[in-house]
Order: C-alpha cells, then structure tokens, then sequence
C-alpha cells in the first residue's frame, strides 16, 4: 500500500513538474515572440528583421558574405529605378537564404527579381546548422518550419514544438531590447570593406560535395517562380581559387542548364580587371571599389538580358 502512495505521489510530481516546465516554456516563448520586431541591430534576429522589413523591395539580394560585401543595391536603384535590399549574410548557406526568402514572400513581397550570389564553395560548406537563427520565425509559414526542423537535426521536428527553443543563444539580446528604443538603421543591407588587400592563410582541406545544396538551391529558384519571381545567380570574382573550384562551376552550370535561370558570371574569365588585386579585401572578397565595379557588371548584364527593364 504504502508502495503504491509513493510511485502516486511520484507521478504526480512528475506530471506537476512537466505542466510546470510547459508553462514557462510557452510563457517565456511568447514574451520573446512579442519582443522578437522590436529588434534591428545585431547580426542576427536584428538583420533578420530589417531584411523582412524591406520584403516589399523590387529587388532582394541574397547570399553569404559574397554578396553582404559585393553587391550595392543603390546601384541598381540609380541604374533602374527601382528599390532594391541586400539580404545577405556573413556565413550563411542556402538553407538560411530560402527559409528566408519564403518568409519574405509569406510577408507579401512584390519583388520582380531574387539575387542569389552562388559559389563554387558553397557545395563544400552547405552550413545548414546557421540557418537556426531563424527558428524564431517557423510559424509564419509551413515549409519554412519544415527546413528549420531540417536545420535542427536530430529530433529538429521535436524541438520546433519547444518556445524557448527557438530562441537558443539570442533570447538574452531579445530581453535587453525589449523595452529599448531600437530605432530601424537607414541601410540597404549593404556592408562596404575598406582597407587593404590582406593575406588570409589558404588551407587545403578534403570536403565532400553536398549535392542537397544543389536541391535547396533548386527549390529556391522554384519557390520564387511560383509566386511570378525571376531568379538571376552570380558568380562573382576570386583573387585566388580553392581547389573545388572547377566542380562547383560545373555544378551551378548543370543547375542552370536543368532550371533554366540565368547566371551571370562575373570572375577574372570574363573581366580581367578582377586580376587586381587592389579591387580586393582578401582572396575572396572585393573591397568597397571592387564592388561598385561588380555592381555596376551586374546591372549591365541584366540590362541586356532584360531581367530588369
């Protein structure tokens, strides 16, 4: 008898603590949920939220560092006249930029046309993971929950559930804006480099080729049609090649060739004044002068294939 009054009021406990820990879980997940807009600066959910905030631009660039710090959308707006946003990010893969373009266009974007900067490297280095700082936004549309769950393998289906969850490593940034003035920065999402050019130590390092990085690429290009969006790829320039190089190219030409996008490929091949180095920041970035150069081949060649009129 008495055993079975203690395995009860163990129960109990156990289900009293569960119900508890839910409650806070979905209290403190809403109160971050609700301060969640309030945030524009920082290099996460801040950059997430101005980048939505612009959702209604003509033009949305995306990519990683490759297009944060090489493509100028005052370019296109003096060379179009249209509005034009940069949403790239440091060190993010296609996962991050296709969950982030579905919920531009959950938003309901108006764009004429997606950038997406595409790199030989990125098959190598698919950084699904990153994509997590996202996870704040899973509900505002169905299969952007779906690639968050992805990003958060193993038991990512599992964690979508939990509030809190979603707000992993920037909850404290949250909390501190909550009831502070965060005042929208008037950018384009652009970010220049300055300096000169910088050796970076090169390593050459054995990597397998992801080809999900060529379906989430592919899908991107589909979910932007689907909604009457044209998609263009750039390739931009390196001062120095990794050794994946030639298969990555192959790989965005095959993607090209079975999508039907077009693709701008803007390296040293093509235009020879990207063997200066004084256009550069390091190997594989352009300095403020380069990019203006880039921008300014960018807007020539969808002029001429008539991508933006």
């Amino acid at each position: 008898m008495k055993r079975r009054i203690l395995k009860h009021r163990r129960l109990l406990f156990a289900g009293a603590f569960l119900a508890g820990a839910l409650v806070i879980d979905q209290g403190l997940g809403f109160l971050l949920q609700k301060a969640l807009p309030r945030v524009k600066v920082g290099q996460t959910v801040g950059q997430v939220n101005v980048a939505l905030d612009h959702a209604g631009a003509d033009v949305l660039i995306f990519g990683s560092s490759r297009a944060q710090h090489h493509i100028m959308p005052a370019v296109l707006t003096d060379e179009f006249g249209c509005s034009a946003f940069n949403a790239g990010c440091d060190g993010q893969g296609i996962l991050y930029h296709r969950i982030l373009a579905r919920l531009a266009i959950a938003r309901g974007s108006n764009a004429r046309l997606f950038i997406l900067n595409v790199d030989p490297s990125d098959f190598y280095k698919p950084e699904f993971p990153r994509a997590l700082v996202l996870a704040p936004y899973l509900e505002e549309d169905p299969l952007a929950r779906e690639l968050v769950a992805r990003a958060a393998e193993p038991y990512g289906e599992l964690k979508t559930h939990c509030r809190t969850w979603r707000f992993n490593s920037i909850a404290l940034p949250i909390a501190l804006r909550m009831f502070a003035s965060n005042p929208e920065p008037a950018c384009d999402g652009f970010v220049p480099f300055s300096g000169d050019y910088r050796e970076v130590e090169f390593r050459h390092t054995k990597a397998d080729f992801h080809e999900e990085v060529v379906q989430q690429q592919r899908q991107f290009i589909a979910d932007a049609r689907s909604h009457g969006i044209a998609v263009a790829l750039v390739v931009g320039p390196r001062f120095r090649r990794d050794p994946h190089y030639a298969k990555g190219l192959d790989a965005i030409a095959r993607l090209a060739r079975e999508e039907d996008v077009c693709v701008l490929y803007l390296d040293d091949r093509r235009y020879p004044v990207f063997c200066n180095k004084a256009y550069y920041r390091d190997h594989a970035h352009l300095n403020a002068e380069g990019a203006m150069i880039l921008t300014h081949l960018i807007a020539s060649e969808l002029r001429e294939r008539k991508l933006l009129p």
